[in-house]
C-alpha cells in the first residue's frame, strides 16, 4: 500500500516540480526523495521528466490521484498522510459494508490485534462506527473507501498489463482479481478459470477464445465452487447455468460451501436460485434457467445423473 511519506508527497506535489524542491519542501533529502518517486512510480502515480538538467516530478491523472486531492481539500482535519498509511487503507476497502474484526483480519492478513488497533484510532476519529461486533465507514468519509478501491484497481491494472495487451477485469478485492484476456497468461499467480476448465470433469463446453484467469498471490489450484462462482460472473445465461448445474450434480458440491462462496463473489443470488431449481427438479426457475425437460437431455449427453 501507500507510506506515509509517499502519501505527504503526493499531497504537496502540485503542478510540475524540480526534485531538489520536492526534497526541500518535505524537509528529506535528494537522494531519500528520488527513492519515494521511483516508488510511486511503480505504483503509477507519479511521473518525471528532464528539463535541462533538473528531473521534474509531477503527479499522474487517475482516479486515485483524484480521490487524494479531494480528501485533501474537504477533510485535512482527519491528517491523511498519518490516517490513511500502509495498514489502515485495505481496512478502508471493505469498510463500506459492515464487518467483524476477524472478517477484516482475514480479507487483508492483518492479525486480529493490528485490526483492532487500527479500528480504534478511526473510531477515536469519527471516520467508523460500531454497531455489536460489526464496523463501518461513517457514511461521510466514503470518500476513503473509494480512495483504497482505486488504488487497488489501479495496481490490478498494473499487475495485468505487465502480462497482456488486451485485458477486461469482470471482478476484483483487495489482491485478487478475475480477468478476461484473449491471449495466454503463464505466470504462477494466474490461475486459469470459467468455461474452458468444465473440460477436467468431462463437461467440455464449447468457448468464445477468450481466456479467463483468476489472479491470487495465495490459492494453489481453482476448485469447483470457484469455477461455479467464476463463470457465473463471467455470464449468468442460460447455458453457462446450465453446465453450472450439472457440475452441481456430478461433482456432489457441497450446497453451503458453495454459497458461502458465491458471497464473495456476489453471484449468491444466482447460485441460491440453482441450488432451488435443483431441488424442485427446475418447478422453481428463473427466466434464465433451462427447463427440466431441456437439462435432462444435456444431463444425458454427458451420463449425468440428475
Amino acid at each position: 500500500m501507500l507510506g506515509e511519506t509517499e502519501i505527504k508527497l503526493l499531497l504537496n506535489l502540485e503542478g510540475k516540480k524540480p526534485l531538489k524542491e520536492v526534497a526541500k519542501k518535505l524537509d528529506l533529502s535528494q537522494s531519500y526523495t528520488s527513492q519515494l518517486v521511483s516508488k510511486l512510480q511503480e505504483k503509477g502515480l507519479i511521473k518525471t521528466e528532464k528539463s535541462g538538467k533538473k528531473k521534474l516530478v509531477y503527479r499522474v491523472e487517475n482516479q486515485t490521484i483524484e480521490n487524494l486531492q479531494e480528501i485533501k481539500n474537504f477533510y485535512p482535519h482527519i491528517q491523511p498522510a498519518k490516517t490513511l498509511s500502509r495498514k489502515t487503507l485495505p481496512l478502508l476497502y471493505y469498510l463500506d459494508e459492515p464487518m467483524t474484526v476477524k472478517e477484516l483480519a482475514e480479507e487483508t492478513g492483518n492479525y486480529r490485534n493490528t485490526v483492532n488497533r487500527i479500528l480504534k484510532k478511526l473510531k477515536n476519529r469519527g471516520l467508523v462506527q460500531k454497531n455489536g461486533s460489526q464496523y463501518k465507514l461513517n457514511k461521510d468519509f466514503k470518500i476513503l473507501n473509494e480512495l483504497a478501491k482505486s488504488y487497488a484497481h489501479l495496481q490490478h491494472r498494473r499487475e495485468i498489463s505487465s502480462h497482456v495487451s488486451t485485458f477486461t477485469i469482470l471482478w476484483e478485492s483487495l489482491k485478487e482479481f478475475l480477468v478476461q484476456t484473449p491471449e495466454e497468461i503463464d505466470y504462477k499467480k494466474y490461475h486459469q478459470t470459467g468455461p474452458e476448465l468444465f473440460r477436467r470433469f468431462d463437461l467440455p463446453l464449447t468457448t468464445t477464445g477468450r481466456k479467463y484467469y483468476f489472479y491470487s498471490e495465495g490459492k494453489r489450484e481453482i476448485g469447483s465452487k470457484d469455477i461455479v462462482c467464476h463463470t457465473l460472473l463471467i455470464d449468468k445465461g442460460t447455458r453457462y447455468q446450465s453446465y453450472c448445474m450439472l457440475l452441481l450434480k456430478k461433482e456432489d458440491i457441497d450446497r453451503e460451501g458453495l454459497v458461502k462462496k458465491a458471497e464473495r463473489f456476489g453471484v449468491e443470488k444466482t447460485v441460491k436460485s440453482i441450488i432451488k431449481y435443483l431441488e424442485t427438479r427446475g418447478e422453481k426457475k428463473t427466466s434464465e434457467q433451462p427447463t427440466w425437460g431441456e437439462l435432462k437431455d444435456l444431463a444425458s449427453d454427458y451420463g449425468v445423473k440428475i
